[in-house]
């Protein structure tokens, strides 16, 4: 199951390709919404892990939210040719919608 390409990945992958194509500069801000998707897949399009396509339907969506399991951090990691980076966390409170964001911009060098 390792190898098979995971349906909210694909999607995450061509939303990301569609950001960057034409963009000079790109923000943590501008990617964080991919991240946060909950949109699950059609259910034509899920596979059959043998967990029961309610919950096949739950785990499609990049970001998941249930009482039991659901994402806890997203993490957005930009680098430029220049050498200047930027590592944006986003951690999500399993209780309720709150959020706790840490950012951090450095350089690296040749």
């Amino acid at each position: 199951m390792l190898s098979y390409p995971w349906l909210k990945i694909e999607r995450g992958k061509r939303a990301l390709e569609q950001l960057i194509v034409g963009e000079k500069e790109i923000t943590a801000e501008q990617v964080f919404p991919i991240l946060e998707d909950r949109s699950p897949a059609a259910d034509e399009e899920l596979p059959d892990t043998g967990v029961g396509q309610e919950l096949e339907r739950v785990l499609s969506a990049p970001f998941i939210r249930t009482q039991e399991y659901g994402t806890r951090s997203s993490t957005v990691l930009l680098i430029e040719h220049t050498g200047s980076v930027t590592f944006v966390e986003r951690s999500f409170n399993p209780r309720d919608e709150s959020q706790k964001e840490a950012r951090y911009e450095f350089r690296i060098e040749p």
